[in-house]
């Protein structure tokens, strides 16, 4: 049964953010912080399945920290899913173990850390046994949600552009210098979810450009050259755009703004014998070049099968029209930021049709109202 859509209006009280810490707290938070650090003798940090620019830009740039403070402990990166390989050139990107569930080792450990999310479900495909295991959690976040999970201490802040810059204003900010490899994983972030300053930067979050600044200056980071290194599109993301695009439609459905959904079929898939991080990279691109930059269509979907018969789907949206975060996580198959947000149609053992997840999504849009996307 679908669910009524959630409220927007957060619980927020003296700095605190739903159990968690704001920014503008930090000191608060790194007294617990260190507190836990003090007792823990081996330390696993992690991110999101199917992770992006932000969740290992915060990542490295927090092991990177952890290791140089806490030269004594065992620290460990691990994520439950596999990877892109445009990553490889970052330092300590091939210390990350991508070959198993982190719940199947989580006893093995004192502490886990989990950046870029605030969710177990998020970050492992066995949740309940994270939410159940006796050993500390704490979390770094930077989205709104409804639903988080319990941690035993958390920093959430939703006035920022990336987990990424979290990290910088907890941990690097009082730093005398920056050393290149980290400044340049905290850039990956910083852009990546911004998407080189075009997507979730209102305001309230300027301050990121003082950031980026030292971080370039510190770094010796060139933005042309860094952008050729690490984000040029292979050939074949032409290929994938595509066959996306010769699935596109319009569609307007009473009481929702006209949007553009497309998608990817399985059998082209096959064909040119496409991973998942390859649908990844190329829907990536068409998703930011036509999801919600068409003058009359301000938001859209756009869907790409997995090889576990899943369907991944990525939504945006332009401030004034629809908050996708809510359709993600009313529908319960994703979450993410107000304008930007992915969900995952499950197989539920069987093989799924990226047409047969284009009417789910249909049928729950006729059933549901818009919730604004405020900026």
């Amino acid at each position: 049964m679908l669910m009524t859509s959630p409220s927007l209006v957060p619980w927020r009280a003296e700095g605190k953010y739903s159990m968690g810490y704001a920014l503008k707290d930090k000191q608060a938070f790194l007294k617990e912080w260190e507190e836990l650090l003090v007792s823990a003798q081996d330390i696993l940090i992690t991110t999101h399945i199917r992770e992006d620019d932000d969740a290992i830009g915060s990542l490295l740039s927090l092991y990177s920290h952890l290791t140089r403070t806490y030269p004594t402990k065992k620290v460990k990166m691990a994520v439950s899913y596999a990877t892109k390989p445009r990553w490889n050139q970052f330092k300590n990107f091939d210390l990350i173990q991508f070959d198993k569930d982190i719940a199947d080792e989580i006893d093995q450990h004192d502490l886990l850390i989990i950046v870029d999310t605030a969710n177990y479900d998020r970050v492992s495909y066995k949740p309940d046994i994270l939410a159940a295991s006796h050993i500390k959690k704490m979390c770094i976040d930077n989205h709104e949600s409804t639903e988080r999970d319990a941690f035993d201490a958390m920093c959430i802040d939703l006035d920022t552009v990336s987990v990424s810059e979290m990290v910088y204003e907890l941990f690097y900010e009082q730093a005398a210098h920056i050393l290149r490899d980290d400044a340049e994983a905290m850039m990956l972030g910083i852009l990546g979810d911004s998407i080189w300053f075009t997507l979730n930067l209102a305001p309230k979050k300027v301050k990121v450009f003082t950031i980026v600044e030292r971080l370039l200056r510190e770094g010796q980071i060139d933005l042309e050259t860094f952008k050729e290194k690490f984000w040029l599109e292979p050939s074949q993301t032409f290929l994938i755009m595509q066959n996306a695009m010769s699935h596109a439609t319009f569609y307007e459905i009473p009481g929702w703004p006209k949007f553009l959904c497309s998608y990817i079929d399985r059998e082209f898939v096959e064909k040119h014998k496409f991973s998942d991080a390859d649908l990844s990279v190329g829907m990536s691109a068409y998703t930011a070049d036509f999801n919600k930059t068409l003058s009359d269509v301000p938001w859209g979907i756009s869907l790409y099968p997995q090889k576990d018969g899943s369907i991944k789907a990525s939504l945006r949206s332009r401030p004034g029209s629809v908050n996708v975060r809510v359709i993600a996580e009313t529908m319960g198959l994703g979450k993410g930021h107000d304008g930007a947000s992915g969900m995952v149609f499950p197989s539920n053992g069987e093989t799924l049709q990226p047409a047969e997840a284009v009417e789910e999504f249909l049928e729950f849009l006729k059933t549901h109202t818009p919730v604004k996307y405020e900026h």
